[in-house]
Protein backbone atom coordinates (compact mmCIF):
# COMPACT_ATOMS: atom_id res chain seq x y z
CA UNK A 1 0.00 0.00 0.00
CA UNK A 2 1.15 3.61 -0.92
CA UNK A 3 1.03 5.99 1.74
CA UNK A 4 -0.32 9.86 1.79
CA UNK A 5 2.10 11.96 2.09
CA UNK A 6 0.37 13.67 5.14
CA UNK A 7 0.60 9.98 6.95
CA UNK A 8 3.54 8.91 5.54
CA UNK A 9 5.58 12.10 7.26
CA UNK A 10 3.49 11.27 10.19
CA UNK A 11 5.37 8.28 10.27
CA UNK A 12 8.67 9.60 10.27
CA UNK A 13 7.81 12.56 13.21
CA UNK A 14 6.73 9.26 15.29
CA UNK A 15 10.02 7.79 14.61
CA UNK A 16 11.49 11.23 15.57
CA UNK A 17 12.38 12.65 12.48
CA UNK A 18 11.86 16.50 11.45
CA UNK A 19 9.35 17.39 8.87
CA UNK A 20 7.64 20.80 8.42
CA UNK A 21 4.77 21.96 9.89
CA UNK A 22 1.52 21.27 8.58
CA UNK A 23 -2.17 20.59 8.49
CA UNK A 24 -5.24 19.72 6.20
CA UNK A 25 -7.47 21.97 5.39
CA UNK A 26 -11.15 21.67 5.02
CA UNK A 27 -13.34 23.13 2.25
CA UNK A 28 -12.62 27.07 3.64
CA UNK A 29 -10.68 29.37 1.39
CA UNK A 30 -8.47 30.68 4.77
CA UNK A 31 -5.58 29.49 6.14
CA UNK A 32 -6.14 28.40 9.79
CA UNK A 33 -5.14 30.75 12.78
CA UNK A 34 -2.41 28.51 14.22
CA UNK A 35 -0.90 28.72 10.69
CA UNK A 36 -1.26 32.18 10.11
CA UNK A 37 2.49 33.32 11.41
CA UNK A 38 4.33 30.92 8.86
CA UNK A 39 7.42 32.23 7.06
CA UNK A 40 5.73 31.01 3.51
CA UNK A 41 3.22 28.20 2.54
CA UNK A 42 2.98 25.18 0.60
CA UNK A 43 -0.54 23.70 -0.48
CA UNK A 44 -0.28 19.97 -1.99
CA UNK A 45 -3.17 17.47 -3.02
CA UNK A 46 -3.17 14.18 -1.57
CA UNK A 47 -2.72 11.57 -4.11
CA UNK A 48 -0.92 8.97 -4.72
CA UNK A 49 0.39 8.96 -7.86
CA UNK A 50 3.79 10.84 -8.00
CA UNK A 51 4.18 14.03 -10.67
CA UNK A 52 2.07 16.01 -8.81
CA UNK A 53 4.32 19.19 -9.47
CA UNK A 54 4.25 18.56 -13.38
CA UNK A 55 0.60 18.57 -12.80
CA UNK A 56 0.01 21.83 -10.95
CA UNK A 57 -1.48 20.02 -7.79
CA UNK A 58 1.69 21.73 -5.38
CA UNK A 59 1.16 25.28 -5.19
CA UNK A 60 3.77 27.60 -3.18
CA UNK A 61 2.61 30.98 -2.21
CA UNK A 62 4.02 33.46 0.16
CA UNK A 63 1.43 35.35 1.75
CA UNK A 64 -2.37 33.60 4.06
CA UNK A 65 -4.44 35.28 1.70
CA UNK A 66 -3.14 33.61 -1.42
CA UNK A 67 -4.95 30.69 -0.28
CA UNK A 68 -8.07 30.56 -2.08
CA UNK A 69 -6.17 30.89 -5.63
CA UNK A 70 -3.71 28.33 -4.94
CA UNK A 71 -6.58 26.12 -3.66
CA UNK A 72 -8.42 27.20 -7.33
CA UNK A 73 -5.71 26.39 -9.23
CA UNK A 74 -5.18 22.85 -7.85
CA UNK A 75 -8.59 21.57 -7.89
CA UNK A 76 -8.78 22.76 -11.07
CA UNK A 77 -6.77 20.54 -12.15
CA UNK A 78 -8.01 17.35 -10.34
CA UNK A 79 -10.96 15.06 -11.37
CA UNK A 80 -11.91 14.45 -7.72
CA UNK A 81 -12.36 17.46 -5.87
CA UNK A 82 -13.08 15.93 -2.48
CA UNK A 83 -9.26 15.31 -2.29
CA UNK A 84 -7.72 16.41 0.69
CA UNK A 85 -5.25 19.27 0.58
CA UNK A 86 -2.37 19.34 2.76
CA UNK A 87 -1.21 22.97 3.84
CA UNK A 88 2.35 22.81 4.74
CA UNK A 89 5.34 25.59 5.75
CA UNK A 90 8.22 26.61 3.51
CA UNK A 91 11.17 25.31 4.71
CA UNK A 92 14.06 27.93 3.88
CA UNK A 93 16.37 25.16 2.02
CA UNK A 94 19.85 25.22 1.74
CA UNK A 95 20.46 22.26 -0.63
CA UNK A 96 18.42 19.21 -1.56
CA UNK A 97 19.54 15.66 -1.15
CA UNK A 98 17.58 12.34 -2.11
CA UNK A 99 17.54 9.42 0.35
CA UNK A 100 16.05 6.42 0.25
CA UNK A 101 15.64 2.55 1.16
CA UNK A 102 14.49 0.23 -0.58
CA UNK A 103 14.04 -3.77 -1.21
CA UNK A 104 16.96 -4.47 -3.34
CA UNK A 105 14.79 -7.25 -5.54
CA UNK A 106 18.11 -9.31 -6.90
CA UNK A 107 19.88 -9.68 -4.09
CA UNK A 108 16.22 -9.73 -1.46
CA UNK A 109 17.94 -7.36 1.14
CA UNK A 110 17.32 -3.72 2.13
CA UNK A 111 19.96 -1.20 0.44
CA UNK A 112 20.58 2.80 0.77
CA UNK A 113 20.42 5.10 -2.12
CA UNK A 114 21.92 8.66 -1.42
CA UNK A 115 22.22 11.57 -4.02
CA UNK A 116 24.24 14.91 -3.60
CA UNK A 117 21.06 16.36 -5.47
CA UNK A 118 17.54 15.91 -5.26
CA UNK A 119 14.95 16.43 -8.07
CA UNK A 120 13.17 14.09 -10.20
CA UNK A 121 15.69 10.96 -12.36
CA UNK A 122 17.87 10.96 -9.29
CA UNK A 123 18.56 7.30 -9.66
CA UNK A 124 20.04 7.97 -12.83
CA UNK A 125 22.41 10.24 -11.77
CA UNK A 126 26.07 8.79 -11.99
CA UNK A 127 26.97 10.20 -8.13
CA UNK A 128 24.33 7.92 -6.55
CA UNK A 129 25.46 5.65 -3.64
CA UNK A 130 24.39 2.47 -3.06
CA UNK A 131 24.85 1.01 0.04
CA UNK A 132 23.72 -2.70 1.22
CA UNK A 133 21.68 -2.96 4.76
CA UNK A 134 21.99 -6.68 5.34
CA UNK A 135 19.54 -7.72 8.98
CA UNK A 136 22.73 -9.94 9.73
CA UNK A 137 25.24 -7.12 9.66
CA UNK A 138 23.51 -3.58 11.20
CA UNK A 139 24.43 -0.46 8.99
CA UNK A 140 26.30 2.08 11.27
CA UNK A 141 27.16 5.93 10.35
CA UNK A 142 30.47 5.06 10.08
CA UNK A 143 29.65 3.01 6.50
CA UNK A 144 27.53 5.51 5.56
CA UNK A 145 30.10 8.35 5.61
CA UNK A 146 33.08 6.59 4.43
CA UNK A 147 30.59 5.79 1.33
CA UNK A 148 29.44 9.51 1.02
CA UNK A 149 32.40 11.44 2.21
CA UNK A 150 33.62 12.71 -1.45
CA UNK A 151 30.01 14.16 -2.07
CA UNK A 152 29.60 16.16 0.61
CA UNK A 153 31.23 18.57 3.15
CA UNK A 154 32.67 16.82 6.58
CA UNK A 155 30.16 18.30 8.87
CA UNK A 156 27.38 17.53 6.28
CA UNK A 157 28.32 14.18 5.63
CA UNK A 158 28.80 13.23 9.23
CA UNK A 159 24.83 14.29 9.82
CA UNK A 160 23.40 12.78 6.56
CA UNK A 161 25.38 9.25 7.93
CA UNK A 162 23.37 9.70 11.60
CA UNK A 163 20.50 10.76 10.04
CA UNK A 164 20.72 7.95 7.47
CA UNK A 165 21.40 4.86 8.59
CA UNK A 166 18.07 5.25 11.08
CA UNK A 167 16.14 4.54 8.25
CA UNK A 168 16.60 0.86 7.27
CA UNK A 169 15.49 0.20 11.16
CA UNK A 170 12.40 2.17 10.49
CA UNK A 171 12.08 0.76 7.10
CA UNK A 172 11.76 -2.80 8.91
CA UNK A 173 9.88 -2.07 11.87
CA UNK A 174 6.65 -0.33 9.58
CA UNK A 175 7.26 -3.46 7.30
CA UNK A 176 8.32 -0.63 4.26
CA UNK A 177 9.00 -1.86 0.56
CA UNK A 178 10.43 1.46 0.07
CA UNK A 179 11.54 4.62 2.43
CA UNK A 180 11.97 7.77 0.24
CA UNK A 181 12.65 11.29 0.59
CA UNK A 182 13.25 13.92 -1.89
CA UNK A 183 14.50 16.19 -1.16
CA UNK A 184 15.89 16.18 2.10
CA UNK A 185 16.07 19.60 2.88
CA UNK A 186 19.87 21.14 4.60
CA UNK A 187 17.64 24.13 6.09
CA UNK A 188 19.93 27.65 6.67
CA UNK A 189 20.24 26.44 9.80
CA UNK A 190 22.14 23.33 9.15
CA UNK A 191 19.11 20.96 10.35
CA UNK A 192 17.84 17.91 8.15
CA UNK A 193 14.06 18.09 7.14
CA UNK A 194 12.32 15.82 5.39
CA UNK A 195 10.15 17.55 2.78
CA UNK A 196 9.08 15.67 1.02
CA UNK A 197 8.72 11.74 1.14
CA UNK A 198 7.06 8.41 -0.89
CA UNK A 199 6.23 5.54 1.06
CA UNK A 200 5.22 1.78 0.19
CA UNK A 201 4.28 -0.78 2.46
CA UNK A 202 4.22 -4.67 2.38
CA UNK A 203 0.52 -5.60 2.01
CA UNK A 204 1.42 -8.91 2.96
CA UNK A 205 2.39 -7.46 6.47
CA UNK A 206 -0.86 -5.59 6.86
CA UNK A 207 -1.71 -8.02 10.09
CA UNK A 208 1.27 -6.86 12.23
CA UNK A 209 0.09 -3.25 12.40
CA UNK A 210 -3.16 -1.37 13.64
CA UNK A 211 -5.89 -2.09 10.56
CA UNK A 212 -7.43 1.69 11.36
CA UNK A 213 -3.95 3.28 10.72
CA UNK A 214 -3.53 5.28 8.04
CA UNK A 215 -7.20 6.06 6.56
CA UNK A 216 -6.49 8.87 4.01
CA UNK A 217 -4.12 6.21 2.31
CA UNK A 218 -6.76 3.59 2.56
CA UNK A 219 -9.71 5.77 1.28
CA UNK A 220 -7.54 6.80 -1.87
CA UNK A 221 -6.52 3.29 -2.21
CA UNK A 222 -10.06 2.27 -2.60
CA UNK A 223 -11.00 5.47 -4.62
CA UNK A 224 -8.90 4.66 -7.35
CA UNK A 225 -9.76 0.84 -7.76
CA UNK A 226 -11.56 0.13 -10.50
CA UNK A 227 -14.29 -2.43 -10.25
CA UNK A 228 -12.77 -5.27 -11.11
CA UNK A 229 -9.75 -4.40 -8.77
CA UNK A 230 -12.66 -4.08 -6.12
CA UNK A 231 -14.71 -6.94 -6.74
CA UNK A 232 -10.96 -9.14 -6.75
CA UNK A 233 -10.22 -7.51 -3.40
CA UNK A 234 -13.37 -8.62 -1.43
CA UNK A 235 -13.32 -12.15 -2.73
CA UNK A 236 -9.61 -12.55 -1.53
CA UNK A 237 -10.99 -10.82 1.63
CA UNK A 238 -13.96 -13.65 1.56
CA UNK A 239 -11.18 -16.55 1.06
CA UNK A 240 -12.20 -20.25 -0.22
CA UNK A 241 -14.55 -22.68 1.43
CA UNK A 242 -12.78 -25.95 2.69
CA UNK A 243 -14.28 -27.53 -0.50
CA UNK A 244 -12.75 -24.80 -2.86
CA UNK A 245 -15.85 -23.17 -3.33
CA UNK A 246 -16.45 -19.28 -2.94
CA UNK A 247 -18.64 -18.35 1.29
CA UNK A 248 -22.10 -17.61 0.03
CA UNK A 249 -23.71 -14.50 1.44
CA UNK A 250 -27.20 -15.00 3.31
Amino acid sequence: MRLAEVEGKALLRRHGLAVPRSLLIPAGDEVPDSAADWPGFLLKAQILEGGRGKRGLVRSFAKAGEIRNARRLILANLEDTDTPLLLEEAVPIAREIFVAVRIDGTRQRLEILIAPQGGENVEQSTKLVRIPAENSAPITPEIIYVAVAKLFPPDLAASLARYTARLPDIARQEDLELLEINPLALTDGGSLVACDAKFIRDDSAHFRHDPQEFPISRALTERAMTPLERSAGETQTRGPTANGSRCSEF
